[in-house]
């Protein structure tokens, strides 16, 4: 563990999490450390919400915050730790903290594949879910997802029974059960690669917190593969993400065109995705060999 990270805690925490403005900060500093004393000695540079923001937070309130996720068993990380994955360090906004359950050092130098969809997945949907995650876990791809009830868990289900490795992004703090009753789930995803997030422990799940979220699963891929996305899903805002980053998108072919369920996945074959229906077709294309 760094010795930066009740510094990071502390920006974190101050200014909130997947606030973007806190590079922007610590980009006129020599360090963060650095920035942590300016403020306390009365440094008013910032503009004055921001200033009363960080000088209201200090380390001892960090250092609570580390006490208790090391109490829990939860990990806590920051870009200035070796295990902070590289491509969320080369991210145009990177979390400036991540709590983990599990080995995010699973993500190290491995092919990674998110797999993304609707909450409200037909039949279909699940099934070229897990046929193309277990099929990609299986080749030694590690699963991203979102964790929500659906694709989501569907991918990592399927990633945990071929015998690989997934990662889910969560949207709230790692103390609550959300989905409700997927604890099961989470421990098994921890067992078999990690469940991360940078929101505080006791960060409840509420919508805005998803599309920010959706950053990062996006930012850790190699490429993403959706398999169902009405036109208002949050599926494509995970592309938009992954199309800033310049990662390649692929789609299952749709299930039924008049459905609400893949107008979403029409718009993105429209837009040049490839369509895929294997595993196979997904390495091909990537060239993973």
């Amino acid at each position: 563990m760094s010795d930066e990270i009740l510094y990071y805690i502390w920006l974190t925490a101050a200014l909130h999490p997947g606030n973007p403005r806190k590079w922007d900060i610590l980009g006129s500093e020599d360090s963060i450390a650095s920035l942590y004393r300016h403020i306390r000695s009365g440094d008013r540079r910032l503009p004055e919400n921001e200033y009363n923001a960080l000088v209201s937070y200090d380390l001892k309130k960090a250092e609570s915050v580390l006490d208790y996720c090391i109490a829990r068993g939860y990990g806590v990380i920051c870009p200035a730790d070796p295990e902070y994955p590289a491509s969320l360090a080369a991210a145009d906004d990177p979390p400036g903290v991540l709590f983990t359950l599990g080995d995010i050092c699973c993500l190290e130098n491995a092919h990674t594949a998110a797999v993304v969809g609707s909450r409200k997945a037909d039949d279909y949907a699940l099934r070229c879910t897990r046929h193309i995650s277990g099929g990609l876990a299986s080749a030694g791809a590690v699963i991203i997802s979102g964790f929500a009830v659906g694709v989501d868990s569907a991918a990592h289900s399927a990633a945990i029974n071929a015998g690989g490795r997934t990662v889910a992004v969560l949207g709230c703090g790692l103390d609550y059960d959300y989905p409700r009753n997927s604890k099961p789930l989470r421990y098994a995803i921890a067992k078999h690669g990690a469940v991360i997030t940078e929101y505080f422990p006791d960060t409840r799940p509420i919508p805005a917190n998803f599309p920010i979220r959706n950053r990062i699963t996006a930012a850790l891929s190699d490429c993403i593969v959706c398999t169902s996305a009405s036109s208002r899903s949050g599926v494509l805002n995970t592309v938009s993400h992954g199309l800033f980053y310049s990662r390649d998108i692929f789609i299952t072919p749709p299930h039924d065109i008049f459905s609400p369920n893949y107008q979403g996945i029409i718009s993105l074959l429209r837009d040049g995705a490839v369509s895929v229906c294997s595993a196979e077709d997904v390495i091909r294309y990537m060239g993973w060999g």
